[in-house]
């Protein structure tokens, strides 16, 4: 039981960084997505940040359970 806390452990530590490397993904590419459009619609200029922050949600919605875990099964292996 206690070989998968490791992997546990570094997921439940690395998600959200994952998430963030997302979040700034999004934000600096933005403006390069509306360098090469032509036509720029007033709609989606808050689409990339959108997917930046959906990112950022999938990162703790990963690393929220995991850290849960490792600290249940910490607990009860010891």
């Amino acid at each position: 039981m206690e070989s998968g806390l490791t992997i546990l452990a570094s997921v439940g530590a690395t998600a959200p960084f994952v998430g963030l490397l997302g979040t700034v993904w999004g934000i600096y590419h933005r403006p390069h997505r509306h360098r090469h459009e032509r036509r720029r619609h007033p709609g989606q200029g808050g689409r990339p940040v959108g997917e930046a922050l959906i990112m950022t949600a999938i990162g703790l919605t990963v690393a929220i359970p995991a850290v849960l875990g490792y600290n249940f099964l910490v607990r009860s292996t010891a």
